[in-house]
């Protein structure tokens, strides 16, 4: 009992000793219900008896499941009611079904229950939580008893992610549900959100405390200023999936964790008292240290290939042809020999018994003693191989995988993988053969931690793979060596990243999904994951998936998956540098083809059953009585000849929900004219957002959180508007995500909810700048970022309504009219242009240095003309008759007479080819500029820009555009940009200030010209009105209007009379300038507002009457004023009551008060967003205290009045009025404009 216990149990043990002499030891009922503390102390000492009646093992053990090494000896259960734990917890494991002890835990239980410290190395999903979790809560119970009542926690459990820690609370609530108030109290702690309900549950004491590093460095530093954690009263620590915890939050990990050690008890040989267990997948360095501080450490390892790097085992690989094997290995044993003299065991592990007598074969001609070991197995073999076990001998023995199990070999020191198996588990298991070669560590004393990493193991094992052998674990096995800083050579890395990338091709094929945690962080640190990791061409978004890569989306939520992570339904989508909202995915349309895929499959007769049945297939599914269409993800083995009834899992493309089980026979086929509708469901991450305190899952709070937010709270005016930041593999990465309201009676949209600050200001998340480039870096260093430009035009389905073709003349301007004489008023012929263009260029070269040669005349052919440019062959947009388009009008200038008219073509599928442009004209430009510096040589380069009609790319409203030379004048160019049908100009010294550069045919032959040249039929016009303006254009050329409402600005004693000469190239027409007259004036008005008023302040002196119209939006006001007619008419933003007007004439000026429809603050008072001088703000307003003195009470009471007689009438005359009406703010009814005079 002694070597069980340590020093400060004794004393209790004894005093435990002494009651149970008063009792019959034997008896097996419970005495948890009397709730004496005494009794519960005599149960705890039986336990620990029972446990000495085991079967003993020694400190080092080695099986085929499990390595073990400890400071004392090793004690095994057999069943789960051997460990005698309190019978509440096992009520617990029966209800939740646990009713099998694995390997780990017949060795973990009873060291556990005895206090002693606790190291598990196992895989994942391995059973390492339940190895400690049923004897935590058991010891915390009996603990909570013994213990004197103080503050703090009992047992402290580390875990990887708020996550974690919400499955554990609840197993250990779970486990201790039946003791009802006796149970030992759970606190779990999530963050700067319980910080202070985690404090106050601390401060009254409780059993066990779950949290992450994070967390306990925050509860550690507290702890200094009140008192929160008990060093007397804290007897277990711990930490679960520690490689977890080092991976990502290693330096919180490490703080809390060396302040957490300094706060324990300790004894005279500096080990701490306290319980420490901890569990990881992988070994590391930092088990050493923590092993030589605990008491009675235990070391479980289950993962034997882990083990080899616990043991120091060196391991190399050979990557060599079929043929060559045996050479290496012969190369591998004379190594072997050269360096270890004395004897060692070695083994040979292969696959298949044909291998074993070949490599006999080949061991004996080079005069190595062998033993073939073949299956089946004779007497006379199995002594032979235990003589071979019990002695050292230099025979070197040769067998299957299948031996392994039987022979319980353990003690190996060279072990060779001649073929690799085809699990990945039989692999790990060939290294128990290596198993008791390793030391036993906790054994060893304190001071000599330092010295074991100079030990030379005695353990070694070559893996041998080949062409047709083992790649498959070339990747994982790499990865493993790197993990471990061991050495791999780059032709073995490089042949494993081939691997890889060849595996995830294949799973792509069959509908294998990305992996979530590679699409969130950019990496993976689950070894064991079956989902896609590597990049490839496949997942690329081009402009046949119709999936928007930047502007805003409107989307529709249909589920939270995360706070990061939703699958919605894209409304709508507003491309950049552009104003509105387009349809995308054919959104508009996805109820109508809901309905049509209702009613055809509600007839019988269209369903046909789908077989066979293969991943990524499209089909239809009945789910919630509707026939939705499904994609298969997995599909069991199964004999395709022979259908059967199968569960497979689907995924409900439209809604994006996925489901399990699915019976095969409910799977129906799918029409192909179902399949070509755009899949609805598309997913939805926002990037630069992480879990606070480095953690890689979200718990289940601030998931139910955004899904109120962005969901249930939603209403019917309310829209979800995203930032689109790029898109891949079938999800669009966002900035943000807004909430959006829409106020109808202003027509304008207001912010109700920025997602991305409400998290962080919930203390949910925190912000991490680089976290969106994780994904967004490795996709564009595929270069997959922008394909669009790249998809082939061939690829994309045509519609009739957006096609274009070429001209048959593609060097002149498509877009002129036949009549050129009419169009070119004020422009140069084309002589005019030639001969201008060689002038500039004289003088140019006579600016250059004599010896001054550009850098592309060498490239030039002989016969090629200088003075002739390249030109390309280009074609422009073609619109067919009788249908509608979506234009916008390029150049208002030009389109002043509308006649001639320029348009921009601005559907979905002209925008989308637009911003396609204009990033491939943008990578243009940053080579141009990359290659060729100095202003000099870009202007001799460029020089055959200046002949006119020569495609070429300037710089318009921040873009670069492709143009074409229109129009050149001394000292002055005008282009016209072929796809903003607008004119530009530029002064010749400004020419190549980032403003004219060379195209490519590339550029030119992207995508047809976007502008439309068209005319008005029908129309009789007027030959002299374009000319009129542009003899106004002429005669004031620096006077600029910046809008209407300035001509009546203009000075009246402007000069009549003027002449301006207009020249073309056919006349010049002379003619006198009309003068132009104010019909009226426009009184200046103030204005300021509250929440429910509008007041007007009219400046109209010396009047004694004046006219006043209000209508829903709109004020109109005219007045004389010394026999000079005053106007002023105002378009409202929002709508006002005309019913309950009040105005006044008082003193100079005339007041009129509306009251507002909604009652809101309007951001300014005129529909037209523009600033005019007539219109000021009133900032030194009065209040609403004052409004008595302003109007009197009694027209604001006969006002109202009114208002009640004519309310009746209009709910009685809605014969007329639609529903859509009464809710849209500028309808304008005429019935309600009131004339007040």
């Amino acid at each position: 009992m002694a070597s069980c216990t340590s020093e400060m149990d004794a004393p209790k043990s004894n005093q435990m000793l002494s009651k149970t002499e008063l009792l019959n030891k034997e008896s097996t009922s419970d005495f948890l219900s009397d709730g004496s503390d005494g009794i519960v102390h005599i149960r705890k000492t039986e336990q620990m008896l029972s446990l000495h009646v085991e079967s003993k093992l020694q400190t080092r053990f080695a099986d085929h499941f499990v390595l073990a090494h400890s400071s004392v000896p090793v004690a095994k259960l057999k069943t789960i009611a051997d460990a005698q734990f309190l019978s509440a917890i096992s009520e617990g494991m029966s209800r939740m079904r646990i009713n099998k002890i694995n390997h780990i835990q017949n060795y973990a239980w009873p060291h556990m229950l005895r206090n002693n410290s606790l190291f598990i190395i196992n895989s994942s999903k391995s059973g390492k939580t339940w190895s400690y979790l049923p004897a935590l809560c058991s010891n915390t119970y009996y603990d909570m008893n013994t213990l004197e009542p103080s503050y703090g926690p009992i047992a402290i459990v580390l875990v990887a992610s708020s996550k974690h820690v919400e499955q554990i609370t609840y197993n250990c609530k779970f486990l201790l549900s039946s003791l009802g108030n006796k149970a030992p109290h759970i606190v779990s702690s999530f963050g700067l959100r319980t910080s202070v309900e985690t404090k106050v549950q601390l401060l009254n004491s409780c059993g066990i405390l779950v949290t992450t590093p994070s967390n306990l460095l925050r509860i550690l530093k507290d702890n200094k200023n009140e008192p929160l954690l008990d060093a007397k009263r804290l007897q277990r620590i711990i930490i679960d999936d520690m490689d977890l915890l080092l991976i990502r939050a290693r330096k919180d990990f490490e703080s809390a964790l060396q302040a957490l050690f300094k706060l324990c008890k300790r004894n005279k040989a500096n080990t701490i008292l306290s319980q420490i267990v901890i569990t990881s997948r992988e070994w590391n360095s930092l088990f050493v240290d923590i092993i030589r501080l605990s008491k009675q450490p235990l070391l479980l390892v289950g993962d034997f290939l882990e083990a080899s790097v616990y043991g120091r085992a060196q391991l190399s690989i050979k990557l060599i042809s079929n043929l060559k094997k045996n050479e290496s290995i012969r190369r591998f044993l004379t190594i072997c020999k050269d360096n270890i003299p004395k004897q060692i065991r070695t083994m040979i592990i292969c696959n298949e018994n044909d291998e074993v007598e070949m490599i006999v074969k080949f061991l004996c001609e080079f005069d190595y003693p062998s033993i073939g070991y073949i299956h089946p197995f004779t007497n006379n073999e199995r002594l032979v191989v235990d003589e071979w076990k019990r002695k050292i001998s230099n025979q070197i023995l040769v067998c299957t995988d299948a031996a392994l199990p039987e022979l319980k070999i353990q003690n190996v020191n060279n072990l060779i993988h001649y073929s690799m198996p085809s699990s990945w588990a039989q692999f790990t298991t060939r290294f128990s053969a290596l198993a008791l070669t390793y030391n036993n560590i906790t054994c060893k004393r304190l001071d000599r931690s330092l010295a074991i990493e100079d030990e030379v193991s005695q353990a070694r094992s070559l893996i041998l793979l080949d062409e047709s052998n083992g790649q498959h674990h070339l990747p994982r096995l790499v990865r493993f060596m790197q993990k471990h800083n061991q050495a791999v050579h780059p032709d073995i890395e490089a042949v494993a990243k081939h691997i890889m990338f060849a595996s995830d091709q294949e799973r792509f094929r069959r509908g294998v999904p990305m992996c979530s945690q590679i699409l969130e962080f950019g990496e993976c640190d689950e070894p064991t994951c079956g989902d896609r990791h590597e990049i490839i061409s496949f997942d690329a978004v081009t402009e046949k998936d119709d999936m928007p890569t930047n502007g805003d989306i409107r989307i529709h939520v249909l589920k939270v998956c995360s706070p990061t992570h939703y699958i919605a339904r894209l409304l709508e989508h507003k491309p950049l540098n552009s104003s509105k909202w387009l349809e995308v995915r054919r959104s508009r349309h996805a109820l109508k083809f809901n309905i049509k895929l209702f009613l055809h499959y509600g007839d019988p007769s269209n369903l046909m059953q789908h077989w066979p049945l293969k991943p990524d297939d499209v089909c239809v599914y009945k789910y919630l009585h509707n026939y939705r269409r499904v994609r298969i993800l997995h599909v069991p083995a199964h004999d395709e000849n022979a259908q059967a009834s199968l569960s497979v899992t689907l995924k409900l493309i439209d809604d994006g929900l996925i489901i399990t089980g699915a019976s095969s026979n409910e799977i129906f086929k799918c029409h192909d004219d179902f399949k070509k509708f755009p899949h609805q469901a598309i997913d939805i991450r926002l990037i630069n957002v992480v879990p606070n305190d480095n953690e890689r899952l979200w718990d289940s709070n601030a998931t139910k959180e955004v899904r109120k937010w962005i969901m249930d709270d939603i209403k019917s005016n309310n829209m979800i508007e995203v930032k689109v930041n790029f898109a891949f593999a079938n999800t669009i990465w966002i900035d943000n995500l807004f909430v959006m309201e829409k106020l109808n009676a202003i027509e304008t949209e207001t912010r109700l909810m920025n997602l991305k600050s409400s998290l962080i200001q919930k203390q949910f998340a925190s912000s991490k700048t680089d976290h969106g480039r994780c994904m967004r870096t490795r996709v564009n260093e595929y270069g997959l970022l922008n394909l669009n430009s790249i998809a082939s035009e061939n690829e994309i389905d045509c519609d009739t309504s957006y096609h274009s073709c070429e001209s048959e003349n593609s060097d002149e301007l498509n877009f002129l009219p036949a009549c050129s004489d009419e169009f070119d008023f004020g422009m140069e012929s084309t002589k005019n242009l030639k001969r201008n263009a060689e002038e500039i260029k004289s003088n140019t070269n006579n600016k250059l240095p004599i010896d001054y040669k550009p850098e592309n005349e060498a490239q030039k052919p002989e016969s090629s003309n200088d003075n002739e440019p390249t030109q390309f062959k280009e074609s422009w947009s073609e619109i067919s008759l009788n249908e509608l388009f979506m234009v916008e009008i390029g150049d208002e200038d030009e389109n002043g007479d509308w006649k001639d008219i320029f348009l921009q073509l601005v559907d979905r599928t002209f925008m989308k080819k637009f911003d396609q442009l204009i990033e491939l004209i943008s990578r243009h430009i940053d080579n141009l500029n990359a290659s060729k510096t100095g202003t000099l040589v870009k202007l001799c380069n460029l020089q055959p820009a200046l002949v006119p009609q020569l495609n070429c790319i300037v710089k318009y409203d921040n873009l670069y555009l492709r143009a074409k030379v229109h129009e050149v004048d001394e000292g002055f160019y005008r282009f016209f940009l072929c796809d903003y049908a607008c004119f530009t100009s530029v002064k010749a010294e400004n020419l190549f200030e980032d403003f004219f550069y060379p195209t490519s045919e590339e550029i030119v032959n992207f995508t047809p010209y976007q502008a439309v040249h068209c005319n008005l039929a029908g129309i009789q016009w007027n030959s002299l009105s374009k000319r009129y303006k542009a003899a106004i254009s002429f005669e004031e050329p620096k006077l600029e209007l910046k809008s209407i409402n300035e001509i009546n600005d203009f000075e009246e004693n402007e000069e009549a009379g003027k002449q301006s000469t207009f020249k073309s190239p056919r006349e010049s027409v002379k003619c006198c300038m009309p003068r132009l007259e104010n019909l009226y004036k426009r009184p200046q008005t103030t204005w300021y507002q509250t929440n429910y008023l509008i007041y007007l302040s009219i400046h109209v002196p010396d009047i004694t009457d004046y006219y006043l119209k209000v209508s829903k939006d709109n004020v109109r006001f005219a007045a004389f004023v010394n026999c000079v007619e005053y106007n002023l008419i105002i378009d409202l933003l929002g709508t006002v009551n005309p019913q309950l007007v009040c105005h006044e004439l008082r003193g100079l000026n005339v007041t009129v008060i509306l009251v507002k429809s909604i009652y809101i603050e309007w951001p300014r008072l005129l529909r037209n967003p523009g600033k005019f001088n007539w219109l000021t703000y009133n900032y030194n307003s009065v209040d609403d205290k004052s409004f008595n003195e302003v109007i009197p009470q009694q027209c604001i009471q006969n006002a109202l009045a009114a208002a009640k007689e004519t309310l009746p009438q209009e709910e009685t005359d809605s014969e007329n009025d639609s529903e859509l009406d009464s809710f849209r703010t500028y309808n304008h009814v005429e019935k309600d404009d009131l004339d007040l005079c």
